[in-house]
């Protein structure tokens, strides 16, 4: 039996950012085939998060891909997104 994995509650926060986390789950568990392969970065709230973030969502998930804790992909969208994060 598998177990199925999900991503974090959207009510989780990331540095003060609600459904980042979530976001970075989805990229993660999509990638290694454990949730439906949708297009996540183009529809839904995801979306409205990276048009919120001013990030551009394929290098995100790239960077996502290639590892790293939450704090270092939380910096990484403050120095790439828009400046209203601080």
């Amino acid at each position: 039996m598998t177990t199925q994995a999900y991503p974090r509650s959207p009510k989780s926060l990331l540095g003060g950012i609600a459904h980042l986390g979530r976001f970075i789950d989805k990229i993660c568990l999509r990638n290694a085939g454990q949730i439906q392969d949708y297009n996540y970065i183009t529809v839904g709230f995801d979306k409205y998060l990276i048009d919120f973030l001013g990030i551009d969502a394929k290098a995100f998930e790239q960077r996502v891909l290639a590892g790293g804790t939450d704090e270092e992909l939380l910096t990484w969208v403050k120095v790439n997104g828009r400046k209203h994060l601080g």
